[in-house]
């Protein structure tokens, strides 16, 4: 049994002579309802067109069991396959589209009265903005507290016109493996119920600025071509498309902001925690100095384009 890196929980692979499995200890702070219900995302998404991550349960069939002093354990399938940062291919087009898939599997899935609040969630701006109080350095020009002041006073009213179904919301390079031409999603511990688009932003947010392979130099860069993946399998409508630039910067702002404050939190992790904070604000500065009506007929044309 080997440890893996993890943001709070403890997690192990378990190697065992036919198979290599995935022991997660939860961490005591994450309520039961969100490491219940996780399982019960594994379960809907068992053999179905999307891949992740197959519950293992313990010999009562509970999808989980209890250590002494309360921690939920999980277990898990491991998958093979390499996190799509290290991937030596990138297709964004068909991420694009498993990202679809998954939000088209994860619809017909009854979220009842399953709810986080959740500073990661975008349609909770205010819950990542608190978190600047702690943070005078890091905002000392404003910047990300402006972001979160545009976003909650003209984005969140129209986000919430929008439908909403239950959502990964944390589909970050770390948390999407490619094993040949396979995606596999995991850690579900961010899902919320969300309009579908927010899924998408969350996902392409962390290409922006990298090399596209589409024709023109996208405004975005290669976040352009997970958008366009998406479309190809599930359009996207006007409304939907008005709001992606605002939700890239959203997503990145809140990424710099809970990546900080928990390296406050944690001085012992706080290399982990920052590792991908000098590219994200890389990021932020791609789509500060973007023009926003300039992205919109960017994305308005590809799209209609395909």
């Amino acid at each position: 049994m080997s440890p893996l890196a993890g943001e709070r929980d403890d997690n192990f692979r378990v190697a065992t002579e036919d198979s290599t499995w995935m022991l997660k200890i939860v961490h005591s702070a994450e309520p039961w309802t969100v490491t219940r219900f996780q399982s019960e995302i594994l379960a809907h998404l068992a053999g179905g067109p999307v891949s992740a991550p197959r519950l293992i349960t313990t010999v009562d069939g509970e999808p989980h069991a209890r250590l002494d002093d309360g921690r939920a354990i999980r277990m898990t399938s491991f998958s093979p396959g390499v996190k799509i940062r290290m991937a030596k291919s990138q297709n964004l087009f068909r991420l694009g589209a498993a990202i679809a898939d998954l939000d088209a599997a994860l619809a017909d899935l009854d979220p009842g009265d399953y709810g986080q609040d959740l500073a990661w969630d975008l349609q909770q701006p205010e819950r990542a903005c608190r978190l600047l109080d702690d943070l005078p350095q890091l905002d000392s020009d404003g910047t990300l507290s402006g972001a979160f002041e545009r976003f909650d006073a003209d984005v969140a009213p129209r986000l919430a016109m929008l439908p909403s179904q239950l959502v990964h919301n944390d589909a970050n390079p770390d948390n999407i493996l490619v094993d040949g031409d396979r995606f596999e999603f995991i850690d579900f511990g961010d899902a919320v119920v969300a309009p579908r688009v927010v899924d998408l932003a969350v996902a392409a947010s962390y290409f922006v600025g990298a090399p596209s392979a589409l024709d023109g130099d996208p405004v975005l860069g290669a976040a352009t071509d997970v958008l366009v993946g998406y479309h190809r399998r599930t359009p996207l409508n006007d409304n939907e498309i008005g709001l992606l630039h605002e939700l890239l910067i959203a997503r990145v702002v809140t990424a710099i902001t809970i990546a900080s404050w928990n390296a406050e939190q944690s001085p012992g992790n706080r290399d982990y925690l920052l590792r991908h904070t000098g590219a994200a604000w890389h990021r932020l500065e791609i789509l500060n100095s973007a023009d926003r009506d300039g992205v919109a007929r960017d994305l308005e044309e590809r799209l209609a384009a395909e």
